[in-house]
C-alpha cells in the first residue's frame, strides 16, 4: 500500500510540474508572439499608395491666414560706431615739437595748425634754394643779352656781304674799263699814233684791276662765311637762353620742394573733427613717418557724421541693397532707436569674418550723441510682404531636398511643390510652383502662384501621407 501510494505521489508531482511548465510557456510565448506581430505591423507603411483608395487617414487642415500688417524678413546683428573719417596724424619731417596746443576732446577745423616742429635746417635750405632761383634768373638775362649782341653782329655781317658785293661790281666795271682802254691803245700803236711803252703801262693797270676784282669776290665769300658763323652763334645763344630758363624752372621746383618740406613742419588738420588721442608734448622729437619708425602725433575723428558698421551673414547678403531700411540701437542709449538706410555695402564676403559682408550707414551726428566706439545692434528689414497669405511653418516640409505642402482637394491629399520666401519658425510666406504649358512656346514651364486663402492645407503629420491619399479632413483655426 505504501509503495502504491508513493507511486501515485510521484506521478502526481510529475503531472503538476508538466501543467505548470505548459502554463509558464503560454505566459512567455504569448507576449513574445504578440510583440513580433506588433513589430511587423510597425514596419509596414501606414499607407500603401497602390491601396490609396482603400485607406483613409484623418488629418487636421488649415486655411492660409491673411496678414493685414506687414510680414517682414529681418536680421539683427551686432554693430558699432566709427568716425566718418579716422586719421592717425603723423609728421612728414623730423624734428622736436615746438608747439602743440590741442588735447583730447578739442574740436578742430580743416587746415588748422595742430602741431609745429622746430626745423631751422629747412629754413636755411629754403633760403639757399631761393638764392639759386635768383642766380638762374640772372644767368638767363645774361644769355638773353648775349643773343642781342650776336643778332647785331649777324646783321653787321650781312651788311658787309652787301658791301663786298658792291666792291665786286665796282672792280668788275673798272676791269672792263681797263680792257677797253688797252684795246684803244693797241689800235693807236698800230696806227703809229702812240708808242708801245704806253701799252705795257695799260697792261699793268688791267692786271691790277683784275686782281682787285678777284680780291673783291674773295671778300664776299669771307663776309658770307662770317654771316653764317654769326647765324650759328645766334642759334646757339638762343638755345642757351632756353637752357637758362629751364634751369630757372628747375631751381623754382627745387625751391617749391624745400618750401613744401618746411610747410610740413606745421601739421594741419586734414578735416573737421575732434582730437581722440594726443601722443606728444613740446620738446618730444618726432621722426619722419616716410623714413620708417612712424609714430602718430595725434588721432583725429570726424564726429559730425559717423558710420555704423555691421556684418551681414552670407545667407542674408543677397537681400541687402542701398534702399534697405535699418534700425540701430546702441547699448549706451537705452531704448532709443535710430532709423536710416544702408549707405554702402562691400558686395563681397570676407573669408576672415566668417564669409560675412560688411555694410555701412552714415549718420548725422551734429548733436554729438553718437560716440565712435559705441556698441549695439542693428536690425535690417530685408523684405516686406504686404497683406500676405501665411501658413503655419509646420505645414511646409521637405522630401528629397524639395519643399512641399499637402493640399486637400475633394478629400484627396495633393502634393504641391512650393517656394518658401520667408519663414520665422511660426509662420511662413510661400508661393506655389505650378507646371503648365506656355502659350508662347508650347513647352512645359513652371510658374509661381500666390495663395488665394481658400486652400485647405494639411497642418502636420505629412510623413504618414502619400500623394493621392484619401483623407478625412478636420478644419481647425490657428
Amino acid at each position: 500500500m505504501s509503495t502504491r501510494r508513493n507511486k501515485m505521489i510521484v506521478w502526481g508531482s510529475f503531472f503538476s510540474a508538466l501543467i505548470a511548465g505548459l502554463f509558464g510557456a503560454v505566459l512567455i510565448w504569448g507576449p513574445w508572439t504578440l510583440g513580433r506581430a506588433e513589430a511587423r505591423g510597425s514596419e509596414t507603411p501606414p499607407f500603401d499608395k497602390s491601396a490609396g483608395s482603400e485607406s483613409t487617414i484623418a488629418v487636421k487642415t488649415v486655411r492660409p491666414k491673411l496678414n493685414n500688417q506687414q510680414f517682414v524678413r529681418s536680421i539683427t546683428q551686432p554693430a558699432y560706431i566709427r568716425g566718418f573719417f579716422q586719421a592717425e596724424i603723423m609728421a612728414r619731417v623730423a624734428g622736436p615739437v615746438k608747439y602743440i596746443d590741442k588735447n583730447i576732446g578739442d574740436l578742430v577745423k580743416e587746415g588748422e595748425v595742430l602741431v609745429e616742429l622746430d626745423v631751422p635746417d629747412l629754413f636755411a635750405e629754403v633760403a639757399q634754394k631761393a638764392a639759386l632761383v635768383k642766380q638762374a634768373e640772372q644767368e638767363a638775362r645774361s644769355a638773353q643779352a648775349f643773343v642781342g649782341v650776336v643778332e647785331a653782329a649777324k646783321k653787321a655781317a650781312k651788311e658787309t656781304i652787301d658791301e663786298k658785293r658792291s666792291d665786286v661790281d665796282r672792280t668788275a666795271a673798272f676791269t672792263k674799263y681797263k680792257e677797253s682802254e688797252l684795246r684803244r691803245f693797241n689800235i693807236l700803236v698800230e696806227r703809229k699814233a702812240a708808242t708801245e711803252d704806253l701799252i705795257d703801262e695799260h697792261i699793268k693797270d688791267l692786271e691790277s684791276a683784275t686782281a682787285s676784282w678777284k680780291s673783291a669776290q674773295i671778300a664776299v665769300n669771307t663776309a658770307m662765311a662770317n654771316f653764317e658763323e654769326f647765324d650759328a652763334k645766334l642759334a646757339a645763344a638762343r638755345v642757351d637762353v632756353e637752357v637758362k630758363k629751364a634751369r630757372i624752372d628747375v631751381a623754382k621746383a627745387d625751391l617749391a620742394h624745400s618750401q613744401a618740406m618746411l610747410d610740413f613742419a606745421k601739421i594741419r588738420a586734414p578735416f573737421d573733427g575732434m582730437i581722440a588721442a594726443r601722443k606728444v608734448d613740446p620738446g618730444d622729437f618726432v621722426q619722419n613717418a616716410s623714413t620708417g619708425h612712424p609714430m602718430p602725433v595725434l588721432s583725429l575723428n570726424r564726429t559730425n557724421v559717423v558710420t555704423a558698421v555691421m556684418w551681414v551673414p552670407e545667407k542674408e547678403a543677397p537681400y541687402v541693397t542701398k534702399k534697405t531700411e535699418a534700425v540701430l540701437r546702441m547699448d549706451a542709449l537705452g531704448d532709443k532707436e535710430i532709423k536710416a538706410k544702408v549707405t554702402r555695402q562691400a558686395n563681397c564676403l570676407d573669408a576672415e569674418k566668417g564669409r560675412d559682408m560688411r555694410i555701412e550707414i552714415d549718420l548725422d551726428n551734429k548733436d554729438g550723441l553718437l560716440k565712435p566706439g559705441m556698441y549695439g545692434s542693428m536690425k535690417l528689414i530685408l523684405q516686406r510682404f504686404d497683406k500676405a497669405h501665411l501658413v503655419p511653418s509646420g505645414a511646409v516640409f521637405e522630401r528629397n531636398g524639395k519643399t512641399y505642402i499637402f493640399e486637400v482637394r475633394d478629400e484627396v491629399a495633393a502634393l504641391v511643390p512650393v517656394h518658401v520666401q520667408f519663414e520665422d519658425g511660426i509662420e511662413a510666406k510661400i508661393i506655389k510652383l505650378v507646371r503648365q504649358i506656355s502659350q508662347k512656346t508650347g513647352e512645359p514651364e513652371t510658374v509661381t502662384l500666390e495663395l488665394s486663402g481658400n486652400e485647405e492645407i494639411i497642418r502636420s503629420g505629412q510623413g504618414e501621407i502619400a500623394d493621392g491619399q484619401r483623407v478625412r479632413s478636420h478644419l481647425v483655426e490657428w
